[in-house]
């Protein structure tokens, strides 16, 4: 099967997306204002190690060169006294412009056993402390997991400024290297999940930071995508420039904002391709989704079309979301 992203067609591609994109993607629940509490009480603004001033210190130990099984423990590993709960906002530099995103460490983290990163980007019209509220992925982790909610400029996520010079990439690479130095991240763990505007760019990221990013999961987006006609092969593929990741793809099939053919089923199929896999699958639990089958090594493809739903979150996006990650 070949995917339908042929050069000859990336005009209607792109009039299809900009179509997609012009609405607000995000659902009235992308725009919610303060995070949630968390059992310890947590609910304000907060540095990630008390008394730094949001600056990490250690205790001296270059912990991440101690063994933890597959783990790939970063060089916060070792870093005394960090906070777990709701940690609120949190804030850093990009080219002498302030960002900020909302943190949330979760309550089995000892400084010492590296835990995953997950990253959760909001819709057009969001912003990270409401998408934390909109797919409660914490619960599913159960303390095991270091959640990001990222804020976007103007609560949009820019898809369409090449690699080099796009501002939301580099924040992203500077959220990564803040948090890995600052607490005790799995680097071998590093996921991502997005829904609508933000299920577009952790696809893009999945293309464009597949070094850094272990697996994707996009709910009601699409791409990747590109303008430029010379990423795509002569058989109309579009050729990341980082390799392939594990990719969960979500999508309703009655959604009136992003089409599923125009959205989530052209990600699905740019990943089985990208991830050599079969056009079969197997059934995948919770129905309705299904696994292509014989996908490279440890790179699956799961693809959950959703009958009824609309351009809004699935009930079960997090819990299917994180037993994707974890069997990983």
């Amino acid at each position: 099967m070949q995917i339908s992203l042929r050069v000859g067609a990336l005009a209607a591609v792109v009039l299809v997306l900009g179509v997609a994109l012009a609405v607000a993607c995000g659902s009235s629940s992308d725009l919610g204002g303060s995070g949630l509490s968390d059992a310890s009480g947590n609910n304000g603004e907060g540095s990630i190690l008390p008394g730094t001033g949001g600056d990490g210190a250690s205790d001296g130990k270059d912990s991440s060169s101690q063994s933890q099984g597959d783990a790939a423990p970063s060089v916060g590993c070792g870093a005394a006294g960090a906070k777990t709960g709701y940690l609120g906002q949190q804030s850093l530099s990009l080219n002498g412009s302030p960002r900020s995103y909302a943190l949330f460490v979760g309550d089995k983290y000892d400084g010492k056993k590296a835990l995953p990163l997950v990253f959760s980007f909001h819709g057009d019209g969001g912003n990270g402390a409401g998408m934390r509220k909109t797919v409660d992925l914490e619960t599913q982790a159960a303390g095991n997991a270091i959640f990001v909610y990222p804020d976007g400029p103007n609560q949009t996520w820019d898809l369409e400024t090449p690699p080099a010079m796009n501002l939301d990439y580099q924040f992203f690479d500077a959220m990564v290297t803040e948090l890995e130095s600052k607490l005790c991240v799995d680097k071998s763990k590093v996921f991502v999940f997005g829904f609508s505007r933000g299920g577009f760019f952790v696809n893009q990221l999945g293309c464009f930071r597949g070094t850094t990013v272990r697996a994707i999961s996009a709910h009601s987006g699409g791409g990747p995508y590109s303008n430029n006609a010379a990423d795509f092969d002569m058989n109309g593929f579009f050729h990341c420039t980082t390799p392939p990741v594990a990719a969960l793809i979500i999508h309703g099939q009655a959604d009136s904002v992003v089409p599923i053919a125009g959205g989530g089923q052209k990600s699905r199929d740019h990943w089985q391709i990208a991830n050599t896999c079969q056009t079969t699958t197997t059934a995948y639990t919770p129905s309705p989704c299904v696994s292509y089958n014989t996908c490279a090594a440890d790179h699956p493809v799961v693809w959950c079309a959703i009958p009824g739903l609309d351009h809004a979150p699935w009930t079960s996006a997090a819990s299917t979301t994180w037993s994707f990650f974890t069997g990983l």
